[in-house]
C-alpha cells in the first residue's frame, strides 16, 4: 500500500469517527419532541436523596451495592455556602 492510499484510508477513518462522535453527542433522549436535560448542578438538592434521576451515594466495589449517602449538610467554607451529602457528620 502506497503512502497516498494510507493517508486516504486514515482520513476516511478519521471522518467516520468524527461523524460517529457528532451523532452520539447530539442525540438526546426526547419525550414528545422535547429534549430531556439532566443537569446535576441545577437539579442538586439537599432536601431529598434520591432526587429525580439523581442519587448521591457510594459503592465499596465496582459491582457492589449502591448505598445512598444518608446525611445532608449545608455549611460555609472560606465564605462560600456549600451543600453536600455525606456518609457521616464530621
Amino acid at each position: 500500500m502506497g503512502i497516498i492510499q494510507l493517508v486516504e484510508r486514515n482520513m476516511k477513518n478519521l471522518l467516520m469517527l468524527s461523524l460517529a462522535f457528532a451523532l452520539f453527542t447530539s442525540s438526546q433522549p426526547t419525550v414528545l419532541g422535547q429534549t430531556i436535560v439532566h443537569d446535576v448542578e441545577r437539579d442538586f438538592s439537599i432536601a431529598s436523596n434520591p432526587n429525580g434521576v439523581w442519587s448521591y451515594g457510594w459503592k465499596s466495589t465496582l459491582t457492589g451495592d449502591f448505598t445512598l449517602l444518608p446525611l445532608a449538610r449545608a455549611y460555609v467554607d472560606r465564605g462560600v455556602m456549600l451543600d453536600d451529602w455525606v456518609y457521616a457528620n464530621n
